[in-house]
């Protein structure tokens, strides 16, 4: 799987903690028990102690999302499904390590029995989908429009976006000058973003801001 969804190693075992976080040993075909054991040797092998825990969850979910989306091994909007992009795993693993950090390797133990409790499951909230739905941001004419109506999930979208169709930042691409600015036509408010290849081609992806 990891060559697949193009993973090296190290990303495979942030893959793997991501997976127990978010309930899906399915994946894996293991019982909680050994999810449990497998995420404390993994944290003990992999966490940095002087890393916040927040500081580091964020880093590994990033990392794992731009290999997985530069892979192109699924849809965009498929990749979205699995366990690197659920918010409700991020959060859970974000605060296993505070417990594990603050109060000890007891505490952390107990709080993972407490969300993955009998019913948990039932509780779990729904993971939103970011779709594309029109537009390829190859010209300001045809800016790429996503479905969510949340800001931050829309600037997040477009990040998603440019690594899932040129690659790696600071790998294939690098970042230029970031602005906004109206579609003369439609009066639509535009995010655009300047990438530099590594072959030195410059490109211009474009996205409509608006919420409606």
């Amino acid at each position: 799987m990891e060559n697949k969804l193009g993973l090296n190693e190290r990303e495979f075992t942030f893959f793997t903690m991501q997976i127990i976080a978010c309930g899906d040993l399915h994946l894996m075909k293991i019982g909680e028990d050994r999810a449990l054991e497998l995420l404390k040797a993994l944290i003990e092998a992999f966490v940095p102690g002087d890393v916040e825990p927040d500081v580091f969850v964020n880093f590994i979910y990033r990392t794992v999302q731009n290999s997985m989306l530069s892979s192109q091994a699924y849809p965009f909007e498929t990749l979205q499904q699995l366990p690197p992009f659920s918010e409700f795993g991020r959060k859970n693993l974000v605060q296993l390590l505070k417990f594990w950090r603050e109060k000890g390797i007891e505490a952390f133990e107990n709080g993972f029995r407490r969300m993955f409790r009998d019913g948990w499951k039932a509780k779990k909230p729904e993971q939103e989908i970011i779709r594309i739905l029109s537009g390829d941001g190859k010209t300001m004419e045809t800016p790429v429009r996503f479905s969510t109506a949340e800001l931050e999930k829309r600037i997040t979208a477009e990040y998603w976006f440019i690594t899932y169709n040129y690659g790696k930042e600071r790998e294939d691409w690098e970042r230029g000058v970031h602005y906004s600015s109206m579609q003369p036509k439609t009066h639509q408010m535009i995010s655009n973003w300047n990438i530099t290849l590594t072959d030195g081609k410059n490109i211009g992806v474009y996205f409509d801001t608006n919420s409606d």
